[in-house]
């Protein structure tokens, strides 16, 4: 019999949950509707079709309540939201916290676990999603990465809210082509068809790892809790972090 869950999470928590949601048997999955920036919509109804393509049905509930709490009558078989409650949460990749919470087997959960359709792009072309979200105390030279990425490709696409295309565009002092996606699954589909993906902890690097494409992630310092370990993960240089590179990973499993 098929299962139900709810989440408060935001984008790339529910994208990471739905290898969980697989293990679980859950085929119906609540998710807060918070609003975007017109012409965005909701969190909801952007992931509708990405997860629809997963086998997962993706329905609206109020965003009026706090994490743990939803709106009085909703029935659901899980919480993802008690996995907030992990101990080593901000150090544990969050689909371990999830598996741990659940007590899941953790057989395999680096692999690629995305499956999307939809037409192919084609081009030599990297895709760049940087948002203010998850940046305190960084230094990435933005400037001089986008530079190495106009050189390497043949077209550097940014995609998120215009507002963060504005200040990415700002930072790097050029032209920065802008994609606008309709939803999650438009996004996914051109991380899918590129080269490579370059961001910070946002739902992009979420669809890079969930379909196992390279990405060079500028990490927040202070958490590792995307970090996957896995040969096509590659960290930013951060002056401010010279040990990047030698991320230790003391997942609790």
């Amino acid at each position: 019999m098929s299962k139900v869950a709810a989440c408060s999470g935001g984008l790339g928590d529910i994208v990471y949950a739905v290898p969980v949601l697989r293990q679980l048997g859950v085929t119906r999955l609540y998710a807060k509707v918070a609003y975007y920036y017109p012409p965005h919509g909701d969190m909801c109804s952007s992931l509708q079709r990405l997860l629809a393509q997963q086998g997962i049905e993706c329905l609206p509930t109020s965003g009026a309540y706090p994490p743990f709490e939803y709106e009085p009558g909703l029935t659901f078989d899980y919480d993802l939201d008690q996995a907030r409650k992990q101990p080593w949460r901000g150090r544990n990749h969050i689909i371990t916290s999830y598996l741990n919470q659940f007590g899941l087997s953790h057989d395999g959960w680096t692999r690629p676990w995305l499956k999307v359709e939809g037409e192919h792009q084609f081009g030599n072309y990297c895709v760049v999603q940087r948002t203010p979200r998850w940046r305190s105390r960084n230094a990435v030279d933005w400037r001089r990465v986008f530079g190495e990425l106009q050189e390497r490709y043949d077209q550097v696409i940014f995609v998120g809210f215009p507002e963060d295309h504005r200040e990415f565009r700002r930072e790097v002092g050029a032209p920065v082509d802008h994609v606008a996606c309709a939803d999650v699954l438009d996004m996914a589909l051109l991380i899918r068809d590129c080269r490579a993906f370059y961001g910070n902890q946002s739902v992009g690097v979420v669809l890079a790892q969930g379909l196992g494409k390279e990405y060079w992630l500028e990490r927040n310092a202070m958490k590792q809790n995307v970090l996957m370990g896995t040969p096509n993960e590659h960290i930013l240089p951060d002056p401010n972090w010279p040990d990047n590179q030698r991320i230790t990973r003391p997942w609790q499993l």
